[in-house]
Order: structure tokens, then C-alpha cells, then sequence
């Protein structure tokens, strides 16, 4: 509204513009003196940080090809989430099987029911060299908030001679190549590229 007062104009007051803000991670930064965070992996490429634990007398850690339900979040090292689709409603996946980033795997695989933790993975536990167009630049360390909702006996494992966990630590120098992913699916067949190069 315009208003004339004599020989002046006054105009009305916009409210100021509010500056974006990063998203923070559902849960806090570690605090000085906190434990360090829990070695999943024997490279350190995979970390566990406890957010919460799991109820006294729930359900055990999941079974090899279990399928499991999480909660999840995915931020840079900074903070900054860039993936919060899973927040509220479960993701559900097929442990042993590519469904997810080997370190996604790596952490549910040492949870229990109802715990939450931090799951820090490293670039080659995480998305590699390939990154993931713009949203995650290559080589990054990405960090996800993960709470283990529940798991139940999943169908059998395409393929139990081909365990890629173990398979990594017999042949740390195949994984230390820049690939993008170490499964891919390809009809009905889990395929690994690191096969192709023996």
C-alpha cells in the first residue's frame, strides 16, 4: 500500500530474505573426549560411531542375505545432507547382494535391532572414483546416519560361492583400482567386474 504524507512516499517494509542453510545430520558431531570410532573393516576404510543402542535383548546382528530394513541419511564429512529420502520411510535391501554401497553394508551387517549410528566409508566404500554425477563429487568421503529398523531370512544369495566381502581381503590390490562400483547386476546374474580382470 502506498500512502502519500505531504511531500513524502511511504512504502511498505518487506521482510528480509532468509540465506539457505545446509541440512545438519539427524545426529550431533562427536564431541571433544567421545570414543573413537569402532574399525569395521580392516583398511579403516569403514567406521561405526554408536548414536544409540539397541534394546536390551532384541534382535541379533542380521544373517548373511538377510533383508533388512534402515533408516537413513547421507551428508558430505562437512554436514551437509544430500540424501534424505530414506529419513522417515524404511529402505529395504538384500545384505550380500549389491543392493546397497559396501559400506552401508559393512555397518548394518554390525548392528543390532533399534541401534543408530554413524557409518563413515570411505571413497572406495562409498562411490568411488565414479562419484555420482553432481551430487557426489568423486573420491569423497561420504557419511550416513543409519537406524536398523528390523531384518528377516531373505531369499537365498544368487550366488554363496561369490562372497564379495571376503573376496575383498584376499585381493586388496583388485579393489584398490579406480572402479566405480564392485557389483553390478545384469539379468538375473550377480556379476563383478573384478572377475573379468583375472
Amino acid at each position: 500500500m502506498l500512502a502519500l504524507c505531504g511531500a513524502a512516499l511511504v512504502l511498505p517494509q518487506r521482510p528480509a530474505m532468509r540465506a539457505p542453510r545446509a541440512r545438519p545430520m539427524l545426529a550431533a558431531a562427536p564431541t571433544e573426549g567421545a570414543a573413537a570410532p569402532e574399525l569395521l573393516t580392516e583398511d579403516g576404510g569403514v567406521t561405526k560411531r554408536p548414536v544409540w543402542p539397541a534394546p536390551p535383548g532384541g534382535q541379533a546382528e542380521p544373517d548373511y542375505g538377510a533383508l533388512v530394513r534402515i533408516h537413513y541419511t547421507c551428508a558430505f564429512e562437512n554436514g551437509t545432507v544430500f540424501d534424505e529420502k530414506y529419513r522417515e520411510k524404511p529402505f529395504e535391501f538384500q545384505l550380500n547382494t549389491g543392493g546397497s554401497v559396501d559400506g552401508v553394508e559393512e555397518g548394518v551387517c554390525s548392528m543390532r535391532v533399534g541401534e543408530r549410528a554413524i557409518i563413515t566409508c570411505a571413497p572406495e566404500w562409498a562411490f568411488g572414483s565414479a562419484g555420482i554425477g553432481d551430487i557426489v563429487p568423486p573420491d569423497t568421503v561420504v557419511v550416513y546416519d543409519i537406524e536398523l529398523l528390523g531384518w528377516s531370512d531373505g531369499p537365498p544369495v544368487e550366488s554363496e560361492d561369490l562372497d564379495l566381502r571376503a573376496y575383498r581381503y584376499s585381493h586388496p590390490a583388485v579393489f584398490a583400482l579406480p572402479l566405480p562400483s564392485s557389483t553390478y547386476r545384469e539379468g538375473n546374474v550377480l556379476t563383478s567386474p573384478v572377475l573379468a580382470l583375472q
